[in-house]
């Protein structure tokens, strides 16, 4: 029952956190659905405030119960006020665009189809998600590094002690270890089950995140048939029933991508705008969960912004004001995230890889790549 509980509050902190983040980002001009705004609130929120505890383990903090909730409470306050004051009666508007229809009705056998493959994608993620709390860690890194350090965070109140103690994983982000030590704190006691369940929610999350991005620019139907054929994808599902990092990873790469897409699809600026500002806070967060999103994803995602920000501006659809104040909420809170990351990786000899360092990775060509493509 103390799990339940902690998971609850654990889950619910963070998301309010995240909701007003993302309403403060937006601004006057709302352009995320209310539903929308609750679930990648819980996304941005949980890693965020992670971050904020990590940053308060560096300057000597004790990562006990009460840090983490005095954090929490820290974070509403300044946020809520911040909100409260400025947005006033506009703070829970949304977005309210017109979505696109079917224009025809789906044939009874369609829907019958469509009901069934629906029912047995849930009985799969259901299955996947008892899986997951009922059945240890199945992934060496899981049970090694992520369930490990949290461990360690959650019994020694420290990032620095986890570093000590597992000297092997130092190199990674410590935000999971961190949420799941935050989940435990709350609980009072360590637990498999419950450190382990963000997982399929992050999983549901980027569902949700997909389904959204999909409303806005095709009917209901065709939305739910992308959502099925992603969530018929096994391996998606095995990560997210089995701890495994990169599904919070892959949740935050989407979210930027289609925050990215939605804003370059915007015909109004104020719109592309908002999207912008949120896409900059989806991009800072990218880089936290583990190191591929600083070195693999983030790069080629800001490569693909700042080209499509570039040419948006040459057509004369973008001011060069609004292209100088995207770039600069981009790089800005980009920098807000990582400087701190990365001074503590020099302070504490980490480094800047996995299994190698990213100073030792070369480049070459390897025939099979190609082979690999086309077979």
């Amino acid at each position: 029952m103390m799990s339940i509980v902690a998971l609850i509050i654990g889950i619910g902190f963070p998301t309010v956190i995240g909701w007003l983040l993302l309403r403060l980002l937006e601004w006057k001009t709302p352009v995320l659905l209310k539903t929308e705004r609750w679930i990648i609130g819980f996304l941005v929120g949980l890693t965020a405030s992670m971050y904020l505890a990590f940053l308060a383990s560096t300057i000597g903090l004790s990562l006990r119960a009460a840090t983490f909730l005095w954090l929490q409470f820290l974070t509403l306050f300044v946020l809520g006020g911040i909100a409260f004051r400025w947005l006033r009666h506009d703070l829970f508007r949304s977005a309210a665009p017109v979505l696109p229809r079917s224009q025809h009705p789906l044939p009874r056998w369609l829907t019958i189809a469509g009901t069934i493959l629906a029912t047995w994608t849930v009985i799969r993620i259901i299955t996947g998600g008892v899986m997951l709390i009922a059945l240890p860690p199945g992934f060496d890194d899981t049970f090694k590094n992520w369930n490990f350090r949290g461990k360690v965070i959650f019994l020694e109140h420290s990032v620095a002690a986890a570093d000590k103690v597992v000297p092997s994983f130092n190199s990674y982000p410590p935000i999971i270890p961190l949420a799941k030590a935050w989940f435990a704190s709350l609980a009072g006691h360590w637990s498999e089950p419950l450190v382990n369940a963000p997982h399929i929610l992050w999983y549901l999350t980027i569902l949700a995140i997909l389904f959204f991005a999909l409303r806005r620019v095709v009917s209901l139907p065709w939305s739910l048939l992308g959502v099925y054929l992603f969530a018929s994808l096994p391996f998606p599902l095995i990560h997210g029933a089995s701890a495994y990092a990169d599904t919070l990873l892959s949740a935050h790469f989407l979210l930027a991508a289609v925050l990215l897409f939605a804003a370059l699809r915007s015909q109004s600026p104020t719109d592309r705008s908002s999207f912008l500002r949120i896409f900059a806070l989806a991009a800072a967060l990218l880089a936290l969960p583990k190191n591929e999103g600083l070195s693999l994803y983030l790069p080629c995602l800001l490569l693909i912004a700042c080209f499509a920000l570039v040419r948006t501006w040459s057509v004369q659809k973008f001011s060069g004001k609004s292209l100088l104040t995207a770039l600069a909420w981009i790089f800005g809170l980009l920098l807000l995230t990582e400087i701190p990351w990365m001074v503590y990786k020099w302070i504490h000899a980490l480094g800047f890889g996995n299994t190698t360092n990213l100073g030792n990775i070369g480049f070459q060509f390897n025939p099979i790549v190609p082979l690999g493509i086309v077979v």
